[in-house]
């Protein structure tokens, strides 16, 4: 058995993702920077009407949201969750954090439980009804205010990559 889990090392300490190096998935990771997006450049720089309570959002938004996070699978603000892969009480794995609209942009900003933990923020705009525009995902360190989200986005702190799991 120990041989096993040396080889195993030794196979990912010797890949190149291992120690760092780019692999080819890496071109694929876009920031969401106000830079490179409209949306981001909106969320850091217009004001928002926040909302901290997920059945305050719009009800077309909070169906659109629904139907990729079902309910039952989201804690509101301040409820617990499970925020690890150590599961041991029948919780939601995401809890809303907050969510903000702006003439025609919602969001909504929720943390993600499991074996690693992140942020997850996903954009809603109006083009004869509300659809999803961007999912990124990243972490936002120290208090979970609007603020700190906004220094993440400016900082690069979220990126999405086709082919993970949104949501």
């Amino acid at each position: 058995m120990n041989l096993f889990r040396f080889a195993i090392a030794a196979a990912v300490l010797t890949s190149p993702a291992g120690f760092g190096q780019a692999t080819s998935s890496d071109a694929a990771i876009q920031k969401f920077t106000p830079g490179n997006s409209a949306y981001a450049r909106r969320i850091v720089n217009e004001q928002f009407t926040l909302v901290d309570d997920l059945k305050k959002v719009d009800p077309d938004v909070r169906a659109a949201f629904h139907a990729k996070v079902q309910p039952e699978y989201i804690a509101n603000h301040g409820e617990r969750f499970n925020a690890t892969d150590v599961v041991t009480e029948d919780l939601p794995a995401r809890r809303f954090i907050l969510a903000g609209s702006s003439g025609g942009l919602w969001f909504i900003w929720y943390e993600h439980g499991g074996i690693a933990y992140h942020h997850d923020l996903v954009v809603f705009s109006k083009n004869g009804h509300w659809q999803i525009v961007a999912v990124v995902q990243g972490n936002v360190k120290g208090e979970l205010n609007f603020e700190s989200l906004k220094q993440a986005i400016k900082a690069g702190q979220f990126s999405s990559q086709p082919g993970l799991s949104q949501f």
